[in-house]
């Protein structure tokens, strides 16, 4: 078989919880910083390769970044990949108690390189992905 015809697979994983406080978004109070960690952000990373193309999906526990900082992660990963940002898709999970990563410059910086990271990883553990499915038929009596 054709090592060009078989799709590969990898994941990768990074924390993404800040390690001093922040300020968040999704919500109002007159003081919108962080004050604690009740549960830990992640990003996720999930890259394919299969004929040639690669991409790669990132999901974040984030409300979500502008357009233009998500566009600038995105081309980050896709330069990483050696493909183009149309080859990379971010999802957010849509929390409303996420770092605002418009206001925090520093915490985006710190978001970008987990992804980079946790895209070396996924990296290095591609390997064959195999898909298939099967239909059942019941029979009524």
């Amino acid at each position: 078989m054709n090592t060009y015809d078989i799709a590969q697979m990898g994941y990768g994983e990074a924390d993404i919880t800040p390690e001093t406080a922040v300020e968040l978004v999704g919500f109002f109070r007159p003081d919108n910083h962080s004050r604690g960690v009740r549960d830990p952000l992640k990003l996720q990373t999930m890259v394919w390769k299969y004929r040639g193309e690669t991409a790669c999906l990132i999901t974040l526990d984030s409300l979500g970044f502008t357009v233009q900082l998500s566009s600038v992660l995105r081309g980050l990963i896709a330069d990483l990949l050696h493909t183009g940002a149309d080859h990379v898709m971010a999802a957010f999970s849509h929390t409303h108690s996420a770092p605002n990563a418009a206001e925090e410059p520093e915490y985006f910086d710190f978001v970008c390189r987990m992804a980079q990271n946790a895209v070396k990883d996924a990296l290095k553990g591609l390997s064959p992905a195999f898909a298939s499915w099967v239909s059942e038929k019941t029979v009524w009596g």
